[in-house]
């Protein structure tokens, strides 16, 4: 089950990844730890990552991503690390790496059965709602050769919405992209924000695990 301690943990780690120097460990610590003091999980914890606040949050000064994978228990917090043209790196405390174009996962490493490249639509043909298109992943198998596969996909506005993301409403638009192919079937989900922004997105990482909850808590960097 998620713990209260993993949110400290990974909250911490990230804070002490933005210091300075070592010297700036212990109060970092002390803080995160008076931030997250006395937060506890919701009844529904099992089923989710661990309450987040405002104030938890106020103290960091990067964009940050809460990932999740439900089906294997696995939360983490990812923030920039790097880019290489349109593509951006953002990595977990425990090097964990995500890479995104546009906010859309296209390859990842250091979560067991990654993503070693993914082709699909722009986040602007996403955010039409509409169309068809092919979905491309390629993974490593056991002998370490590409395995490829090919997933005919269709795209459906579900309308606007309003979320809430760490205790902030968001209004949106859903729209779901709904694939198949190589006997297996999925659907990515994506909460679009004044047009073009990526505030939530469920994405797939490999068919048995199911989708990464991807959740932007911190848009820009805090001055």
């Amino acid at each position: 089950m998620f713990k209260k301690a993993f949110l400290l943990t990974g909250l911490l780690a990230l804070a002490l990844a933005g210091c300075g120097s070592e010297k700036d460990a212990a109060p970092v610590a002390k803080t995160v730890g008076a931030a997250l003091k006395g937060l506890g999980k919701p009844k529904a914890a099992a089923a989710g990552a661990p309450a987040l606040t405002q104030a938890a949050l106020a103290q960091y000064k990067t964009p940050m991503i809460m990932v999740e994978i439900p089906t294997m228990q696995l939360f983490t917090f990812v923030v920039p690390y790097g880019q290489n043209g349109s593509i951006e790196t953002w990595a977990s405390a425990d090097k964990k790496t995500l890479a995104f174009r546009d906010g859309l996962v296209v390859g990842t490493r250091g979560f067991g059965a990654d993503i070693m490249q993914a082709s699909g639509p722009s986040l602007a043909q996403i955010a039409a709602g509409q169309g068809q298109h092919k979905r491309i992943y390629v993974y490593l198998d056991g002998a370490d050769q590409s395995q490829r596969y090919e997933f005919d996909c269709v795209l459906q506005d579900r309308g606007r919405s309003n979320i809430t993301v760490v205790e902030r409403q968001h209004t949106v638009r859903h729209i779901a992209e709904s694939c198949t192919g190589k006997g297996a079937e999925f659907t990515n989900e994506y909460w679009i924000e004044n047009g073009n922004f990526l505030r939530k997105s469920n994405q797939l990482i490999n068919t048995s695990w199911g989708p990464m909850v991807l959740t932007r808590v911190i848009d820009n960097a805090r001055t």
